[in-house]
């Protein structure tokens, strides 16, 4: 989700089962993205580190298999689908922007928190070819991020 697509659903009139908001309250409810970015910081501080891959590689007889930084994404993603939905449901119920802003510091968190681990581990599966790995990584992600808002209704 981005800063135009928050436009979109937080500043629609409320006759059109928007929340009518105007453009210091769609800035104000960016902080949710922010305080998710925080989140995001704060696990990646305390699960980031190596600890549960190497665990696994010891408990596999000191075998390292680049899946092992995989695990660490566990959390976000089991929690990613709730907060999808929590959002989803929020618009669709018409809940309040609370519940909307709280989906939406959810899905940043669990967003954000699982792309340098997903990055490592591509550059690691690939080291010969880490700067392309990373290249096209970030490739993708702004197309996937810029291409958002063609899809969303008028």
């Amino acid at each position: 989700m981005s800063y135009v697509l928050d436009i979109l659903l937080v500043e629609t009139s409320i006759s059109e089962e928007g929340y009518g908001f105007n453009s210091n309250q769609t800035a104000a409810f960016t902080i949710s993205q922010w305080i998710g970015l925080f989140i995001a910081e704060i696990y990646e501080h305390f699960v980031g580190d190596d600890s549960i891959p190497l665990s696994l590689c010891r408990r596999n007889k000191n075998i390292w298999k680049q899946e092992y930084r995989l695990y660490r994404t566990a959390a976000p993603a089991m929690i990613l689908p709730i907060c999808l939905g929590l959002f989803a449901s929020s618009l669709q119920y018409h809940l309040h922007w609370v519940v909307l802003a709280l989906g939406s510091v959810l899905i940043f968190a669990a967003g954000i928190s699982m792309v340098p681990i997903i990055m490592n581990y591509l550059c690691e599966c690939f080291p010969a070819h880490a700067s392309e790995t990373s290249a096209i990584m970030s490739v993708h992600r702004l197309g996937v991020g810029l291409s958002t808002t063609f899809f969303a209704p008028p």
